[in-house]
C-alpha cells in the first residue's frame, strides 16, 4: 500500500517532536516546517498527500496560508488540515467553506490527532477509488498491496468486476467479484478456488480490477474469509517446503544418474512434462508457474528429487560483465541546491563521472521497481543466463548538466561477488532495500549492511518498502533486528514514488557519524529504540 507523506508545520518544537514521533511510528513519512513561508516551499517540493498545520504561524495565519497554497497550481489540491485554539463557530465555518478537511481544536491527544488524520486519508483515498470506479479501472503494483489485501478491500466495498493480476514471470490469471464475494477465478488450467490459491502468493507485478458486470459461473462457494484462511494455511504449507530448498531462485538440472534411469522406466507424458521444465534456466518460481499441478504439488515433487539427489543446483562463475546504456537524454535529476549536497555527500572521493551506485535488494523488495523509477527511460533489464537467477537492473541518471552516473540494480545472491569485483574500481555508494514483510531476511540483510559497512566505506542508505501492508513489521523493530548503529535512519520507501527516490537517493550518507546535508522527510531516532 501508499506509504503517505505528511507535512507537519509548527513553530513549537515540542510540539512538532510528539506528532512526528507518533506518525513514524505509524510508518507515515514526515516532514516539518516550523513557519507559513518555510512550508509553502516545502509543499511545493514534496507534495505531501496532507498538510497538517497550526493556524497561528509566525508569519502566516492558517487562511493566509490556505490562500497561497491554492495560489500555486502545483500545491492547490493539497488537503490541509488545521490545528488551533480558536473554537469559535465562525473560524471553524470559514474553515470548511475554505476547503480545509479537518479542524482540530487544541488541546487534543496526539493519539486522536492520529486518528483523525488516517480518517481524513481513508476518506480521500475512497474518493480516488469511486473516481476510479467511474473511468472503469483501478490499477497498481503488487508490491504496494497484496493479492489478499485486494480480495479483502474489494470485498468490503462490495465491489462488482473483474481482477486482473500479472506475476513478475508474465504469468497472467483473473479473479471474479460479485458484490464483493470472489466467485470464480481463472489462472491458465486452473479454475476456481485452486486458481486463487495459485495467485495468492504473488508478490511482484501488477494488478487493474474493471468495474463492469461479470456474467461467470459461481464456482467459488466459500465466503471470502474462508477462502483466505484456506489460502494462508497453503501459503504457511508452502513456505514449509520451500525452505527445504537453497533457495526460491535456485536453478536445477536434472542429474545424468537419474537421466540414466528414466531411460530404462516408461513414464507418463504428464511426468515427461514435468520432468523438462528441470532445464537448467527455469528456477523454482518459474518451474512453480510453468508447471502443470498446482503449486504445493509441484514443490512437493521437487523437494523429493532434490533430498534424493536427482536435481543439481547450476553454479557457474560469471565472465566479465559489461553493461552498456544508452546516451543519457533526460533534463538533470537534480536542482543546483540538490547537486551540491549530493556532491559533497556523495561524490567527494573523486570518482564524480561514470561512477555507479549499487541498489541491492530481495526480489520482492521493490528493488528494479526503484531503478526503473529513478532511472525513468534509461532503464534497461539484462538477464545473464546461468549466473544471475534474476535480471539485473540497469541505468543512468543525470545530475546535472555535466555528470552522471551508473545506478544497478542486484538480487541478494551468492553470485553477487561477482558483480562486485566487475564494478568496485567505479563504486560510489549503495542503497540496501529491506522488504518490511520478509522478517526471515532481516539478520542477513544486517550482516550485509556491516559487511558492507566495514569494507567499502563509502556512502549508503537503507530503505525499508512495504511498510504500509498487513503483514509489515514495525519501523523500529526492523531496526533492532538489523542492528544499526544510532546514527543509521532507515527511510521509509515507495519506489514507485518519484520525489521519495530521489529523496532516499540524497540522503545517503557516510559509514560514520556526521552532520546530515540534505533534509528527508522521514525522521527516527534509533537511540532511543
Amino acid at each position: 500500500m501508499k506509504t503517505h507523506t505528511i507535512l507537519l508545520i509548527d513553530d513549537d518544537p515540542k510540539n512538532i517532536e510528539i506528532l512526528v514521533s507518533a506518525l513514524v511510528s505509524q510508518q507515515f513519512q514526515v516532514t516539518t516546517a516550523i513557519n507559513g513561508t518555510n512550508g509553502l516551499e516545502k509543499a511545493k517540493k514534496y507534495q505531501p498527500d496532507l498538510i497538517v498545520t497550526d493556524t497561528e504561524l509566525p508569519d502566516l495565519n492558517g487562511f493566509d496560508f490556505l490562500a497561497r497554497l491554492k495560489e500555486n497550481e502545483a500545491t492547490a489540491t493539497i488537503p490541509v488540515i488545521f490545528l488551533t485554539t480558536r473554537s469559535g463557530l465562525q473560524d471553524r465555518l470559514r474553515a470548511f467553506q475554505q476547503g480545509v478537511k479537518d479542524y482540530i481544536i487544541k488541546p487534543m491527544h496526539v493519539n486522536e490527532i492520529i486518528a483523525r488524520i488516517e480518517m481524513i486519508l481513508a476518506r480521500l483515498e475512497r474518493r480516488q477509488l469511486e473516481l476510479d470506479a467511474k473511468s472503469g479501472k483501478f490499477t497498481g503494483q503488487l508490491r504496494d498491496i497484496s493479492v489478499a489485501e485486494l480480495i479483502e478491500s474489494l470485498g468490503v466495498k462490495r465491489t462488482t468486476g473483474i481482477l486482473n493480476l500479472v506475476n513478475a514471470n508474465n504469468k497472467s490469471g483473473q479473479i471474479f467479484f460479485k458484490n464483493g464475494m470472489v466467485v470464480n477465478a481463472i489462472l491458465g488450467n486452473f479454475r476456481g478456488e485452486l486458481a486463487v490459491y495459485q495467485m495468492l502468493p504473488w508478490e511482484e507485478g501488477t494488478f487493474s480490477m474493471v468495474f463492469e458486470d461479470v456474467e461467470v459461473t459461481d464456482e467459488i462457494t466459500v465466503s471470502n474469509l474462508g477462502l483466505l484462511m484456506q489460502g494462508y494455511k497453503r501459503l504457511e504449507k508452502r513456505q514449509s517446503w520451500m525452505s527445504q530448498l537453497p533457495s526460491p531462485q535456485a536453478i536445477f538440472s536434472i542429474r545424468s544418474n537419474f537421466l540414466k534411469i528414466l531411460e530404462k522406466k516408461q513414464i507418463t507424458p504428464d511426468v515427461a512434462k514435468f520432468l523438462e521444465l528441470f532445464d537448467g534456466h527455469r528456477n523454482v518460481l518459474q518451474i512453480i508457474d510453468d508447471s502443470h499441478y498446482e503449486d504445493l504439488v509441484t514443490l512437493e515433487r521437487i523437494v523429493k528429487l532434490y533430498q534424493q539427489g536427482f536435481l543439481e543446483e547450476i553454479k557457474q562463475e560469471a565472465p566479465k560483465l559489461e553493461f552498456e546504456i544508452p546516451q543519457i537524454t533526460q533534463e538533470p535529476l537534480l536542482s543546483q541546491e540538490e547537486f551540491e549536497a549530493f556532491n559533497k555527500r556523495v561524490l567527494r572521493q573523486g570518482k564524480i563521472n561514470k561512477g555507479v551506485i549499487l541498489v541491492l535488494g530481495t526480489v520482492g523488495s521493490g528493488k528494479s521497481e526503484f531503478v526503473r523509477t529513478l532511472c525513468g527511460l534509461e532503464y534497461r533489464s539484462r538477464t545473464i543466463k546461468n549466473v544471475f537467477p534474476h535480471p539485473i537492473d540497469i541505468g543512468k541518471i543525470l545530475l546535472n548538466k555535466e555528470i552522471e552516473i551508473g545506478i544497478l540494480g542486484v538480487s541478494m545472491e551468492k553470485q553477487l561477488q561477482i558483480l562486485l569485483d566487475t564494478v568496485e574500481n567505479r563504486l560510489i555508494g549503495y542503497i540496501i532495500m529491506v522488504d518490511a514483510t520478509e522478517p526471515e531476511n532481516f539478520d542477513y540483510l544486517g550482516y550485509l549492511i556491516k559487511s558492507f559497512r566495514s569494507q567499502y566505506q563509502l556512502p549508503y542508505v537503507v530503505a525499508v518498502t512495504k511498510l504500509r501492508s498487513a503483514k509489515a513489521i514495525g519501523i523500529e523493530t526492523i531496526a533492532q533486528r538489523l542492528g544499526l548503529e544510532s546514527y543509521e535512519e532507515l527511510m521509509p520507501c515507495n519506489p514507485s514514488d518519484k520525489k521519495n527516490v530521489k529523496m532516499i537517493l540524497l540522503n545517503m550518507f557516510a559509514p560514520y557519524p556526521e552532520q546530515k546535508v540534505y533534509e528527508m522527510p522521514v525522521t527516527i531516532d534509533h537511540a532511543n529504540n
